[in-house]
């Protein structure tokens, strides 16, 4: 595409009273753009002409030099790009009364992009913001900023400016060049109903374990890729540098291989290795009955009276005409009695 022409440029300081400007030690053909804590000191303006029959949908990318030399940017910039809405007049250090406006709300702002290193800054912005076939920004601080910086940049040139043409999304897409000992698919391919559509990735059959349905069984290295109208490719043509295989052809994958089917649990086996779980609560639930009578049995059953020790225990306790034991007698003489106690 052409190249823009007729690129102005211009920036205005804040700073001024009147009709007069603040002196400024930035050069005469630079832009400056600063913030402060209170908003933008000063801001800069770019316009040029854009291409004849250039589409709305065009980007437009603005790119800027920043000079050399560390007293050019203070701080951190963050700078946009946004459509003016009034006229102006390009060249530097102009007062703040003749400064245009611009319209930075409802997406009309494009961030600026800082180089790796700091030597340059881009921004990018539809063509669509041109007015007549002229593209008017202004570059100024991002709102919300308020950080203060100050930065310079070099005055643009017809080479500053590039123009894209529209985005490629939505167009049709080509179908994929084929790769080196490849055959061409055949006119057709990628249609509804056969192979995959151009562009997109076709995945093999299974490798191992088993085969896709409706697929023949392969010996090992093989895969199946399955029917088609249209031709798939070759994994084997691939690995020996031969053409695609039809559709349904079996395709050799290097580095696999299918298991046997001898090899592949069926499902009765499944079945048997694992057990049932209706058998497994039944038996749960038989346990738990079981429980529950022994526990009854040993509760209905009665008590053991205490066994009695020593003396006590021939004592007796009174049945059968046998007197319990009467212990008397003080302190170490206290005994256990069964008569009365001797006449003296």
């Amino acid at each position: 595409m052409a190249a823009v022409s007729d690129v102005q440029s211009g920036w205005w300081n804040e700073a001024s009273a009147g009709t007069v400007a603040a002196p400024s030690t930035t050069p005469s053909n630079d832009l400056q753009v600063s913030n402060g804590l209170q908003g933008p000191l000063s801001f800069a303006a770019v316009r040029f002409a854009l291409p004849s029959g250039t589409p709305a949908s065009a980007d437009v990318t603005l790119d800027l030099a920043v000079p050399s030399g560390s007293a050019t940017t203070i701080g951190t910039p963050a700078v946009s790009a946004c459509p003016t809405t009034g006229a102006w007049k390009p060249g530097g250090d102009q007062p703040a009364s003749t400064k245009p406006g611009y319209d930075c709300t409802g997406g009309n702002d494009a961030n600026g992009v800082v180089a790796s290193g700091g030597g340059s800054e881009t921004w990018t912005f539809p063509a669509s913001w041109a007015s007549g076939g002229t593209v008017s920004v202004a570059l100024v601080p991002t709102a919300g900023t308020q950080t203060p910086f100050s930065v310079e940049y070099e005055d643009p040139t017809a080479a500053s400016v590039s123009v894209l043409g529209p985005s490629s999304a939505g167009t049709a897409a080509t179908s994929p060049q084929p790769l080196p000992g490849q055959s061409p698919a055949p006119a057709g391919a990628g249609s509804s109903g056969g192979a995959a559509a151009a562009g997109t990735a076709v995945a093999p059959g299974p490798i191992s374990g088993s085969t896709a349905p409706g697929a023949t069984p392969v010996g090992p290295g093989t895969a199946t890729l399955g029917a088609g109208s249209g031709a798939a490719p070759s994994f084997s043509g691939l690995a020996a540098g031969t053409g695609s295989s039809p559709a349904g052809q079996a395709a050799t994958v290097p580095h696999a291989s299918a298991a046997p089917a001898s090899q592949l649990p069926s499902a009765e086996s499944a079945a048997v290795a694992q057990p049932s779980d209706r058998a497994a609560r039944i038996m749960a639930v038989c346990v738990l009955v079981l429980t529950g009578i022994a526990l009854f049995v040993l509760a209905g059953r009665p008590a053991r009276p205490p066994r009695k020790l020593g003396a006590f225990a021939s004592a007796g306790d009174g049945a059968g005409g046998v007197q319990p034991a009467v212990v008397g007698g003080l302190g170490r003489f206290a005994r256990a009695r069964f008569a009365p106690p001797k006449r003296i």
